[in-house]
């Protein structure tokens, strides 16, 4: 059995906002095992950003609030001391954001963007850290690493910005890699290569991933185990393949069914199938239904659903889902 890198437990986050407390996360619980990659999935606004945020500790202290635990192995991030974390960030978790043209300094070379990081955390000399930035470089594809070490960003594309941000990120070696929907600013082509590569390095070096997307098709085709957020909290959570051939929340349910199928080249258009889609919009913080968060977007809801929020709970071999329809799984 794989043994647990991170653990989060009962996260709760709250924002201050004109004196009210707005809940972004609402209990969370995750576990991200060591040397697999975890797929977070839901649509925009549903917690998955704030989450990742929360475990990096990159929300600002002023205006938000955690309760909970966040662990890396046996260590507590948690309120952890700004000193102690700036340790630990970039070095045993890293992260890579979904735009990299605003996650790039424009005014610095990417060696010295890149050598910053192996300065600071690993003591290395500049000499040093030429050598490993170059190599990095040459890991993750990008041709003429030294003629790409020299460039500013914006002289670069889109895909070569997103692999230097993700050369950045590994170049420490780090326990755990955060992927904020690394491949959404990026064309089909790219976001394969991308991918590709992000499989590749986490298959050669051991890191585990946390992979956060809306996009169904990019977690099946990187991740082996898969959590479905909505509202703040995780609905259903299992391995990839058991999520994909039986999803047991009607959120989940609805989301595969609003897959387009193109393998069999089949084209939705208005002469043949109406492409599904779940009615309604994801509620904000500010204005969460009573009951079930989904409820007033679910076709199979239920009294009850409209009265209480149901647990997170076991239906067999690590299946957890949230609904009333799975109650009898708590037995």
């Amino acid at each position: 059995m794989s043994e647990t890198l991170l653990k989060i437990k009962d996260l709760f986050v709250t924002f201050d906002s004109d004196g009210r407390k707005i809940p972004a996360i609402q209990g969370v619980s995750l576990e991200i095992q060591k040397g697999r990659v975890m797929g977070l999935v839901g649509e925009s606004g549903c917690g998955k950003s704030v989450t990742s945020l929360s475990i990096m500790d990159l929300l600002d202290h002023d205006f938000s609030h955690i309760d909970g635990s966040i662990k890396l192995g046996d260590t507590e991030l948690v309120h952890m001391p700004v000193s102690e974390m700036q340790k630990i960030r970039g070095n045993k978790i890293s992260m890579v954001f979904q735009e990299p043209m605003t996650s790039l300094n424009p005014v610095y070379t990417v060696e010295h963007q890149i050598a910053e990081v192996l300065i600071l955390h690993q003591n290395k000399t500049a000499a040093e850290a030429h050598e490993i930035v170059v190599e990095m470089l040459k890991k993750v594809g990008l041709p003429d690493p030294e003629r790409i070490a020299r460039s500013y960003p914006h002289s670069l594309s889109g895909g070569q910005r997103q692999r230097v941000m993700i050369a950045m990120a590994l170049c420490c070696q780090p326990l755990l890699l955060i992927c904020d929907e690394p491949t959404t600013a990026l064309d089909v082509t790219i976001q394969a290569q991308v991918l590709d590569l992000l499989r590749g390095l986490q298959s050669e070096m051991g890191t585990s991933i946390l992979f956060i997307t809306h996009d169904l098709g990019v977690i099946a085709e990187i991740a082996d185990d898969v959590s479905v957020m909505y509202a703040g909290r995780i609905v259903e959570t299992s391995d990839i393949q058991t999520v994909f051939d039986q999803p047991l929340h009607p959120y989940t349910q609805g989301l595969m069914a609003s897959r387009t199928d193109v393998s069999e080249g089949e084209i939705f258009t208005g002469a043949n199938r109406k492409l599904p889609c779940i009615p309604g919009n994801v509620p904000t913080p500010n204005n969460l239904p009573k009951g079930c968060s989904f409820a007033p977007r679910c076709s199979k809801c239920m009294g009850k659903c409209m009265e209480s929020m149901p647990e997170l709970v076991d239906v067999g071999n690590g299946h957890q889902v949230r609904c009333w329809l799975y109650e009898k799984g708590a037995e």
